[in-house]
């Protein structure tokens, strides 16, 4: 049952939107009012939660054990992806460093290396046109969970 919002008024309501429709007619509430607002919790202060523990832990929802496995394996994948990343990153780094004799038979070959240098940015510019047509954005995005319709 829902009572209306409205002090002294005694209509009672079996569905919420009757009750809104009587808020818009008999009370003058404007159409665009939004009925259907959540009143935001108050947060505890940094005070509060160093005064009382106690309280800081109820505020926590509780958590079943199976959810904090897959919580700790889902950090131990991330760090795992995020090692393999460094390592990766380290390999390149140490592939990237140049000897001084190849230094030098750069500056004696740059004629030769300026034309082979030319046909491979040719080539990875084609690779870079067609991996990029190939890609797909999404239409749209949806965040959180999925709302049930």
């Amino acid at each position: 049952m829902y009572v209306c919002l409205v002090d002294g008024c005694p209509e009672t309501f079996q569905h919420d939107d009757k009750r809104t429709r009587h808020l818009i007619k008999v009370h003058q509430y404007p159409e665009s009012f939004s009925f259907h607002q959540w009143r935001k919790q108050k947060k505890n202060g940094k005070a509060d939660k160093e005064n009382t523990n106690a309280q800081y832990s109820t505020n926590q929802p509780k958590v079943d054990d199976e959810t904090l496995k897959k919580r700790e394996a889902r950090k131990r994948r991330r760090q795992q992806k995020k090692k393999k990343l460094m390592e990766k990153a380290k390999r390149e780094d140490s592939g990237m460093q140049v000897d001084a004799g190849a230094v030098a038979q750069h500056f004696n070959n740059s004629s030769d290396s300026q034309s082979e240098r030319n046909e491979n940015t040719g080539v990875d510019m084609m690779e870079l046109e067609e991996s990029m047509r190939e890609l797909r954005i999404p239409k749209a995005i949806q965040f959180g969970r999925k709302r049930r319709v």
